[in-house]
């Protein structure tokens, strides 16, 4: 994060800040007084939930903007009143939960992974990874966005996929009685050394379960790459 003064191009690429703002183009851009990092709710259009974020910039370019990881794997960007700063007897109230989140490098464009991850004609060849039993049918990945599926995740609430700054992500929700489950697939390419990171964040898991998802996604990631 980055306090008292906008970001340069290096730190929105290296994740220290998100929005680069030129200074030739806005030259009357400018902090927002406000100390980072700082844990915030947000509710997401996308998957028509309250989510967890943590705030790692904020500035004022037109209109006041904040940056944010969510808690659970990946970026966004809201206006200041979308967003609600928590208080820290809040904070202590948050369970703790467990997520798989995976990152591997992938000697290939970005598009030929998108391909694998998306095109359903890849499904059948993943499927040996989660489903080695064959209980999630062909049929079933045609209302999928992606080429994987936890056994048991409950009902499918919400799918966003887009084009973030250039990078291509998928993410599902799912909800089952109070409990929420999500998976979020991301991909960063560099074009200078031709390779493309493929980054996976899936839960929350149970203690007893989260082994085991966690050696089915590491192998499932490798099958893709």
């Amino acid at each position: 994060m980055v306090n008292g003064r906008l970001p340069t191009r290096e730190e929105t690429q290296n994740g220290r800040a998100l929005i680069y703002v030129d200074p030739a183009k806005f030259p009357n851009a400018k902090p927002i007084d406000m100390q980072m990092p700082k844990l915030a709710s947000y509710y997401n259009e996308s998957s028509r939930k309250e989510e967890l974020v943590i705030v790692i910039q904020a500035l004022n370019i037109l209109k006041d903007t904040v940056g944010f990881r969510y808690l659970n794997g990946g970026y966004g960007s809201a206006r200041l009143a979308e967003i609600t700063v928590l208080k820290e007897n809040e904070i202590d109230k948050i369970a703790a939960s467990n997520f798989v989140s995976l990152s591997i490098l992938i000697e290939a464009s970005q598009k030929a992974i998108w391909d694998i991850l998306t095109n359903p004609g890849y499904y059948t060849s993943l499927q040996d990874i989660f489903d080695p039993q064959g209980t999630a049918n062909i049929e079933w990945n045609t209302t999928s966005k992606v080429n994987f599926k936890y056994v048991k995740p409950g009902v499918l609430t919400s799918e966003f996929t887009a084009n973030l700054y250039g990078n291509q992500y998928i993410q599902m929700d799912f909800k089952q009685g109070n409990d929420s489950y999500v998976e979020k697939f991301l991909l960063l390419e560099n074009e200078e050394t031709k390779t493309t990171e493929l980054k996976i964040v899936c839960g929350p898991y149970s203690l007893d379960d989260f082994e085991i998802q966690n050696e089915i996604l590491k192998k499932w990631a490798q099958k893709v790459k």
